[in-house]
This record gives structure tokens, C-alpha cells and sequence, in this order.
């Protein structure tokens, strides 16, 4: 007799999600631990023509597609990164907050100017 192995599912338990929003587009990708993608979504793939790219509504749509994709995986927690001064950062944290999907923590990686930009010189009279 044979004994053939049985193959065991990698069930994620931690995973992390990268917002980068900017002001015309909001790209979300889904990683293991490890830095590998797993999957990733932009406003700009839902192709939806009536709407423009950055707006809540095509948000609400991402994330529930994010929902799905998570409950197909099982996974339990998610890390958030956040990168960039759009509106999707805080429509994204606002939705998976209706969705009741658990954050371990949530991480803001957007640069700030430490000196800010240049005075322009003083008028001569």
C-alpha cells in the first residue's frame, strides 16, 4: 500500500495592507509578513466610468472586495501601513472599520518637510 501525504493549506494569520492614497488615486496592496504580494487593487481597476478614481464610493467598493478576498484566505489580523496625504486613507480605516476586521496595528509612513519650502525675497521699493 501507498500512503499518499495529505497537502496542508498555509493559513495566514497576520497579514499587511499598503495604502498608498494620493490625490487622484489610491492604490491598496495585500502582503504576507514577508514582504510577498499577495494580491493588490487601485481605484482605477474597478473601471467604473461614471465615477472619478478618488472617491469613497469606488473605496467602499475595494474594500469589500478586500473582505472577500480575507475571508477566502482566513485571515485574522491585519497590520495597516499608510503612505501619502489623499482621501482614501481615512475612507479606507473608516470602512474596514464597518466590516469588523480586526487590526493589530495601524503604522503612518507618509514623509513630512521638516523646514518647509523657501520664503520668497521681499519686494524692493
Amino acid at each position: 500500500m501507498i500512503k499518499k501525504k495529505k497537502k496542508k493549506k498555509n493559513i495566514l494569520i497576520f497579514a499587511n495592507l499598503h495604502v498608498k492614497s494620493s490625490l487622484k488615486n489610491t492604490i491598496i496592496s495585500l502582503t504576507k509578513n514577508t514582504g510577498e504580494v499577495l494580491k493588490q487593487w487601485s481605484t482605477k481597476s474597478l473601471k467604473k466610468t461614471k465615477f472619478k478614481k478618488n472617491t469613497p464610493y469606488n473605496i467602499q467598493l475595494i474594500i469589500y472586495k478586500i473582505n472577500q478576498y480575507i475571508q477566502i484566505k482566513k485571515i485574522k489580523k491585519l497590520n495597516i501601513h499608510l503612505n501619502g496625504t489623499g482621501l482614501g486613507r481615512f475612507n479606507i480605516l473608516k470602512n474596514i472599520k464597518k466590516k469588523y476586521i480586526k487590526i493589530g496595528c495601524i503604522f503612518d509612513k507618509t514623509s513630512k518637510p521638516f523646514n518647509g519650502c523657501r520664503i520668497k525675497k521681499m519686494k524692493r521699493r
